[in-house]
């Protein structure tokens, strides 16, 4: 049994016990809020559907979720049918690819969204885990095809690219390279996507 001790004005002395209690205590709030800022500071994965063009398969819904999962603390699908159990976030039909973008980085936490085609071809985890590694403090990370042009549907976006997002939106724009000629972005070369497979397989979209 551990007796309360007083101090000098009568008044009950903190123990070594209550102090250890107490060190707990905070500990474990100082732990909850370590998560909650995990939480927060999550990297998003998107698998995007956009209308009619790009429509959802199963496998390859379920490929590109696995790939997403080794480096993204979430995976949703946003378009589409949803897939696999993978939440699914609707967007209208008509939306262009720069207002599918808008919506997903309004999903975003603090860290970067990876955002791919579910019709990509041949995703590569690999590519991926290399992009997230390289992608410090730009706006966006997107791989080159041989043509010099960006795929920006296989692609890192920093949720500050959002305002900018909406407001292209609003101003009737459709396309995402008008952001991505805007944004401190970091270019994968050609070459450097050479190191994970054939380009023109890893970036290609459709059947």
């Amino acid at each position: 049994m551990i007796l309360p001790v007083f101090d000098g004005a009568n008044r009950p002395a903190v123990s070594r016990d209550m102090r250890g209690r107490q060190g707990i205590v905070a500990a474990l709030r100082t732990l909850a809020a370590i998560s909650h800022t995990r939480e927060v500071c999550q990297v998003l994965g998107a698998i995007v559907a956009i209308a009619e063009t790009c429509p959802l398969r199963s496998e390859g819904v379920e490929h590109l979720r696995l790939a997403l999962a080794d480096h993204a603390d979430r995976v949703l699908v946003f378009g589409g049918v949803g897939e696999g159990g993978t939440h699914r976030v609707p967007l209208p039909a008509a939306i262009s690819p720069l207002g599918a973008l808008a919506v997903i980085l309004r999903h975003a936490g603090e860290e970067h969204a990876i955002v791919a085609a579910a019709d990509l071809r041949h995703p590569s985890s690999e590519l991926l885990r290399y992009m997230v590694q390289v992608r410090g403090s730009f706006d966006a990370v997107a791989p080159e095809r041989a043509d010099g042009s960006l795929q920006p549907l296989l692609a890192l976006y920093h949720p500050r690219c959002a305002r900018r997002a909406a407001g292209l939106v609003t101003g009737g724009e459709r396309e995402l390279s008008v952001l991505l000629a805007s944004a401190h972005l970091r270019r994968i070369s050609f070459d450097e996507v050479a190191k994970f497979g054939h380009p023109t397989d890893l970036l290609a979209r459709g059947e």
